[in-house]
């Protein structure tokens, strides 16, 4: 079966890749060498964003895999955008009715007035990060818990979106983050918090 997949910023990264990089970066080298060059290939080959009937799918925002789409950073941390911020993003789809982003790895739904359900399902697997883009923040979902979203819509009514958040062996992958040489990960992976 065929899923509907854009590309990450973790994605490029794995393309981008140089040996110096791979040098300095642990977490990219193992998933470099785990994957391999025709998972590489395969990251390389997705689009940015990708749309089906009226959603859409992207990464950050449509036209960065690393922008917020939801959030905005202030004091180091997230807090939600204007909506009209957000609408001004996605106006170049504006028959979309449900939008599915990511990056940010916190799981949200936000109905954006007079316009579509924009949903971030979370993230199985980094519950927390730390990173410098666009400036020093945090992201925390608070939980090591894997997370996923179900997004549905029945007779062509509205759309509704729940949230799921399950167990998984995340101190087993704690672990492995830490003899991998990332520290910060591991702790990330066991508590959901980047403090």
């Amino acid at each position: 079966e065929s899923w509907l997949t854009v590309k990450g910023n973790q994605d490029r990264a794995l393309h981008e890749a140089t040996d110096e990089r791979l040098q300095r970066n642990p977490t990219l080298a193992f998933v470099v060498s785990e994957v391999g060059r025709e998972g590489v290939e395969w990251c390389q080959a997705l689009p940015a964003t990708a749309e089906l009937e009226d959603v859409l799918l992207c990464h950050g925002t449509p036209a960065s895999d690393e922008g917020l789409l939801l959030e905005e950073v202030e004091s180091g941390y997230p807090r939600l955008r204007e909506p009209a911020k957000v609408r001004e993003d996605l106006e170049a789809y504006a028959s979309a009715t449900l939008v599915l982003c990511g990056h940010t790895h916190l799981p949200r739904a936000v109905q954006l007035p007079g316009g579509p359900l924009v949903v971030n399902p979370g993230s199985v697997g980094l519950p927390a990060y730390d990173h410098d883009v666009p400036c020093f923040h945090r992201m925390e979902s608070g939980s090591p818990h894997a997370s996923y979203a179900i997004a549905e819509r029945r007779g062509g009514g509205p759309w509704s979106v729940e949230h799921f958040r399950i167990p998984y062996p995340h101190e087993e992958a704690a672990r492995r983050a830490g003899e991998l040489g990332r520290p910060d990960w591991q702790k990330w992976i066991r508590t959901g918090f980047a403090r």
